[in-house]
C-alpha cells in the first residue's frame, strides 16, 4: 500500500490539549528540557505511581526470580566429591536447572502477567500528566488520579492484551532458554526463540503509538488501535531505532546485580515518568506529522475540506488518479454547501469533552 494511501486511512480529530502550541525547536531537545524543567512533579507522580500501581511488578520482575532461584538452589552442591566422604553427595544440575524453571513457571511468570495488567491501569494517569508537562498544561499531583478517571479503560484493555501476549511470550521464551540450559536446544527452539523475540519488539513499536494515542485524543478503541498499526507502517525505522533503545536501557540489568539495583532504584524515582514522556514525545513527533495538518480549523474533527495534498505539510501526496473532484470532499471533510453555520472556534484550544453551562 502506497505512503499516501496509509496517510489518508488515518483517522483525524483535534487533540486534547487545552493551551496553545508552544514552540519545541526540536522535540528530542524539549523533551529533555520539560523532563528537567519539570522535575519536581515528574519525581512525585512517578513515587505515587510506583508504590500504587508499580511496586507488584517491580518485585515479581527484579526480587522474586532471585528468591525463587535461592530456594531451589539451597542447600543443592554441584562439586565431585573430594578425598574421602566430601562432600558426600553430587546434586544433579540437569535437574536443578529444570526444577529452578518450573518455579519460575509456577510462581514468577503468573506474578509478573498479573502486575503487568495492574501496573497498565495506572499508566493511565502517567500518560495523562506526561501529555501535559509536553504540552504546557499546569500539571498538579491530581491530575495523576483525574487521568485514571478518565483513561484507565482502554487501559485496562490494552494491558489485559499486553498481559495475555506477555504470557505466550514468557512461557515460550521460558522454554528455548531452558533447552539451552540444558543442552538440549535445537534449530526449531532458536528459530522460536527468534521469532519470539520479533514479535515482542513488533509489540513495543505498536505501544509507542497506540498508548499516547488514548492520553492525546478522543478517539474510539477501535480507530486508536487503527491509527497505532498505521503509524508503525509509516515510520518504521524511526520506531525501530527508539524501541530498540528504550529496550536497551532495560537490559542493562543483564550485566551484574548491581546494574540492577540501580535501574530499579531509577524506575522507582523517575523512570516510568520518563518513558512514559520519551514515547508520548514520540507520538507527538507523529502526530504532528501527519494528523495535525489534516485536521480541518472548521471541523475539528473531520479532514480539511480540501485536496488530499494537506496530508502532510508541504508534500504532495496524492495518490495518481485520486485527486479531489471539484465539489466532492475529502474522506471526513464536506463541501462549500455542507460547512456548519457555526463552526468551532479551534483558536480556543477547549477540550472536546467541554460542556457548557446552561444559562440561568
Amino acid at each position: 500500500m502506497a505512503r499516501a494511501d496509509l496517510i489518508l486511512k488515518l483517522n483525524v480529530r483535534k487533540d486534547e490539549r487545552t493551551v496553545a502550541p508552544v514552540e519545541t525547536g526540536g522535540h528530542i531537545r524539549y523533551f529533555f528540557s520539560t523532563f528537567t524543567g519539570n522535575f519536581r512533579t515528574v519525581l512525585l507522580v512517578n513515587v505515587i505511581y510506583a508504590l500504587i500501581f508499580a511496586l507488584p511488578l517491580l518485585f515479581s520482575a527484579f526480587v522474586l526470580p532471585t528468591l525463587a532461584t535461592n530456594y531451589v538452589m539451597n542447600g543443592k552442591s554441584f562439586v565431585g566429591n573430594f578425598g574421602i566422604g566430601f562432600p558426600n553427595v553430587t546434586d544433579n544440575l540437569n535437574e536443578a536447572l529444570h526444577t529452578m524453571m518450573l518455579a519460575r513457571y509456577a510462581v514468577v511468570y503468573p506474578c509478573i502477567i498479573f502486575s503487568i495488567f495492574v501496573a497498565f491501569v495506572g499508566l493511565s494517569g502517567v500518560f495523562h500528566v506526561s501529555r501535559g508537562l509536553l504540552w504546557g498544561e499546569k500539571v498538579i499531583i491530581k491530575s495523576f488520579f483525574r487521568g485514571i478517571k478518565h483513561l484507565w479503560k482502554p487501559f485496562m484493555i490494552t494491558g489485559a492484551g499486553v498481559a495475555a501476549l506477555s504470557a505466550g511470550l514468557l512461557y515460550g521464551i521460558g522454554w528455548c532458554l531452558e533447552q539451552n540450559l540444558l543442552g538440549q536446544a535445537t534449530a526449531g527452539s532458536w528459530i522460536l526463540f527468534v521469532a519470539l523475540i520479533l514479535v515482542g519488539l513488533l509489540a513495543v513499536m505498536y505501544l509507542f503509538f497506540l498508548l499516547p494515542t488514548f492520553s492525546c485524543y478522543r478517539f474510539s478503541f477501535k480507530e486508536s488501535l487503527q491509527n497505532a498499526g498505521l503509524f508503525v507502517c509509516l515510520l518504521p525505522l524511526p520506531t525501530l531505532i527508539v524501541s530498540i533503545i528504550a529496550i536497551g536501557l532495560m537490559m542493562l540489568t543483564a550485566i551484574n546485580a548491581m546494574m540492577g539495583y540501580i535501574f530499579v532504584a531509577l524506575l522507582f524515582t523517575v523512570g516510568f515518568m520518563f518513558y512514559a514522556m520519551m514515547i508520548t514525545t514520540f507520538g507527538q513527533y507523529a502526530f504532528d506529522g501527519f494528523i495535525v495538518p489534516q485536521v480541518d480549523p472548521k471541523n475539528p474533527l473531520g479532514r480539511r475540506p480540501v485536496t488530499v495534498q494537506t496530508a502532510v505539510k508541504g508534500k504532495d501526496v496524492t495518490p495518481k488518479g485520486q485527486g479531489q473532484v471539484k465539489g466532492q470532499p475529502a474522506k471526513g471533510g464536506y463541501t462549500d454547501k455542507q460547512q456548519p453555520k457555526k463552526p468551532v472556534n479551534y483558536g480556543q484550544y477547549k477540550p472536546t469533552n467541554y460542556k457548557k453551562k446552561k444559562r440561568k
